[in-house]
């Protein structure tokens, strides 16, 4: 339990650093371009978000408590996991063009096909960070895995910043900053993990039994998925972008706490309680 509260401090303290960058960032974007380019891309990172979210079926986070109850090594289906997110890729691009061809997004982004392949990136790249992710989580490598979490937005801050200060800001710039600041810690990712991805699959649960598990869980995960972003999903088909803007910005000044809280217990929680026996778990509560 003394490593879990490691983990979970960890975890928190990447998670706060992760909100005060994307509060920067969002602060900088509607003071650059005004609300109306703040709610937009408010609307465009939520599409790929809820995109990732539920397209991946929740099997990653179902190798993670597969494998951490089973005590196996991420390395067992690690070249498994890559080849699910590939393809989830394809789910994850129908749901976009889908969105993009029915006319739901905000004028600025169905309007401008530069900005759709932007997201598509988003969106490839957020599925493949979770895989990697999930991985991270079943080897218990949180300092790396929060280092990832944090590197991004920090970036995407400071090259906001620049950008601002050389009056070279705009609405699909700063959808493309955002995609160039994630991919730094992709690839050392990949780098890290590349000897690991050349082993075939050895042991560990069946992709089936991952799917099983995944599509159950999915359930819940989905639910509280839009429920957490059920608000800005309502608001963004109700109100006008410009008062979208102000909402997202006073929305990550409201929720930092119950963000940070959530974070720390799904990320490093989890993989913990998945791991521990029964009678262990029994034996840390209070009382027993």
């Amino acid at each position: 339990m003394r490593r879990m509260r490691q983990h979970l401090t960890m975890t928190a303290g990447a998670s706060l650093g992760v909100a005060v960058a994307t509060l920067a960032s969002g602060i900088v974007i509607a003071r650059a371009l005004g609300p109306d380019a703040r709610g937009t891309f408010g609307v465009a990172v939520l599409l790929a978000q809820l995109t990732v979210g539920l397209a991946t079926l929740s099997i990653f986070e179902a190798a993670v408590i597969k494998l951490r109850s089973s005590r196996d090594e991420a390395k067992s289906v690690a070249r498994a996991l890559l080849c699910v997110a590939i393809g989830v890729l394809v789910i994850a691009m129908i749901v976009v063009f889908g969105a993009w061809s029915a006319a739901l997004l905000p004028h600025a982004l169905t309007s401008s096909p530069a900005a759709i392949a932007i997201i598509c990136g988003l969106v490839a790249v957020g599925v493949i960070t979770a895989a990697f992710e999930a991985l991270e989580a079943i080897d218990a490598r949180f300092d790396h895995l929060n280092a990832a979490r944090l590197a991004g937005p920090a970036l995407f801050a400071v090259a906001l910043l620049v950008l601002a200060a050389m009056d070279a800001l705009s609405l699909n710039i700063a959808l493309a900053a955002l995609l160039v600041t994630l991919l730094p810690a992709l690839a050392i990712r990949l780098y890290r993990w590349r000897r690991t991805l050349r082993i075939r699959r050895s042991g560990g649960p069946t992709f089936s039994a991952l799917a099983l598990l995944g599509v159950r869980l999915h359930a819940a995960h989905g639910t509280m998925l839009l429920a957490r972003h059920a608000d800005r999903v309502i608001l963004a088909g109700l109100w006008p972008v410009a008062a979208l803007g102000h909402y997202f910005v006073a929305f990550s000044v409201v929720t930092v706490g119950l963000a940070l809280l959530c974070q720390a217990l799904q990320i490093a929680a989890t993989p913990a309680f998945a791991s521990a026996s029964l009678d262990a778990l029994r034996a840390s509560l209070p009382g027993s």
